[in-house]
């Protein structure tokens, strides 16, 4: 229930080498990671980012803002269902 909490824990173990052979995308991250936004993050290898808001207006607004950069953007909501243990048959 504490956007900004999980926001701040987001954390990618491959986004350094990836951003090493992707310096391109820290300017994605950078430009998109400024508030509203409350959390980034290169999902897994990269090329794709996320980016977090509290509430559906600050989405669109970082949407916008890459997309004004020409990056290709949308908005997803949640709350996703999260993991879960699927049992072994």
């Amino acid at each position: 229930g504490d956007a900004a909490r999980v926001g701040s824990l987001l954390a990618n173990d491959l986004q350094a080498p990836a951003l090493s052979l992707r310096p391109d995308l820290a300017a994605v991250l950078d430009r998109g990671g400024r508030p509203p936004a409350i959390g980034r993050l290169l999902s897994g290898s990269g090329p794709t980012c996320l980016f977090l808001a509290a509430d559906r207006a600050g989405a669109v607004q970082v949407c916008d803002g890459l997309r004004d950069t020409g990056v290709d953007a949308l908005v997803a909501r949640g709350p996703a269902p999260g993991a879960h243990v699927v049992p072994v048959l």
